[in-house]
């Protein structure tokens, strides 16, 4: 065979043979059909990158657009309500004869709380509580914080605060148990194994059955560290403070019931039978309150954490729009 006949490697050649020469006909014209779709669609496919690179239009948003919107903004006449009411109650929801504290205490970056005024501790004191606690109702996304604390606590993951948290889901709830520095160093445990969002422990129902808790710190424990110990229905747990964490200090001014400082709903917890230091408390604490009872629009307060300062911005009544922008955050008020 000369050498332009081939039956493969892409050449189209007349045969000597009329078979072979059918089928390599057949080849070939197969062959130039399948590269002409080919051509036809890498034609298509770069006319479309084209056609969509010359559609392309640059927005810097410099002016408002025209776009279609729906249900992007709330109701400016509307933006819902926060409600706190607890404190002192004839009821009998955690203990046996009428009497407790409690009631519905919702997340909120506006602080909220009911508490004893005690003589100052700090994390180089022994601390000892105990008593009753019972939930009888829970949204998704609330918590409330039972412990000693600060009357200036600010923030998420309390600072000067060493509680335990009642943490809300939708008819259950989790308790864990967590201190916070002076200088917003935090750690802690919890009653439940593994981690939050994967644990396999079952939550405890809103259903209002009373719950027995102590809550302990040593200062000497953990080798001289510190060391927090929760007892909740009888199971005991521990949790060491961080090393250097004692040192940076906290300090405590009040024993009682305080929201977490963070936007969510709220629960309905009740709290009896409490004994503090070893003293048996009266159930209104001998009280201390701050919007325990308020009522205030979701939007009434910005808390602003920069620099190791807290700052507090009350915006009651008024609605305000902010954009951010490559120079930083604009915020409007109407």
């Amino acid at each position: 065979m000369k050498p332009g006949n081939r039956r493969y490697g892409g050449t189209c050649a007349i045969m000597p043979n009329r078979r072979i020469a059918d089928e390599t006909g057949e080849r070939c014209f197969l062959n130039v059909v399948f590269s002409l779709i080919a051509a036809s669609l890498l034609f298509v496919a770069l006319a479309s990158v084209a056609a969509a690179e010359a559609a392309q239009v640059y927005e810097d948003f410099a002016e408002k657009p025209r776009w279609d919107a729906k249900n992007n903004r709330p109701d400016p006449n509307d933006y819902g309500t926060t409600t706190q009411d607890f404190g002192h109650s004839w009821t009998r929801h955690a203990g046996g004869e009428p009497g407790e504290v409690g009631g519905t205490i919702a997340r909120s970056y506006r602080p909220a709380y009911y508490a004893r005024p005690i003589a100052g501790k700090t994390l180089e004191d022994y601390l000892h509580a105990s008593g009753t606690f019972s939930v009888t109702h829970s949204d998704g996304g609330s918590g409330v914080l039972i412990g000693w604390f600060n009357r200036a606590s600010r923030g998420w993951r309390t600072p000067n605060s060493l509680v335990f948290r009642v943490d809300g889901e939708s008819g259950q709830f989790r308790v864990l148990f967590e201190y916070g520095t002076r200088t917003w160093k935090t750690g802690g445990g919890a009653t439940f194994e593994g981690i939050y969002q994967t644990t396999k422990t079952p939550m405890f129902l809103a259903d209002g059955s009373p719950h027995d808790w102590t809550l302990e710190y040593d200062p000497a424990g953990a080798a001289g560290n510190g060391e927090m110990r929760f007892a909740l229905d009888g199971n005991t747990y521990t949790a060491a403070l961080a090393s250097g964490h004692k040192q940076e200090g906290a300090t405590f001014n009040r024993f009682g019931m305080l929201n977490q400082q963070v936007s969510g709903s709220s629960l309905t917890v009740y709290l009896d039978d409490l004994t503090i230091d070893g003293e048996t408390v009266g159930l209104d604490l001998t009280g201390e309150a701050r919007e325990n009872n308020a009522v205030f629009d979701r939007f009434g307060i910005l808390s602003l954490q920069s620099g190791g300062h807290f700052a507090e911005v009350f915006l009651d009544d008024i609605s305000y729009t902010a954009e951010r922008r490559s120079g930083g955050l604009e915020r409007k008020t109407r």
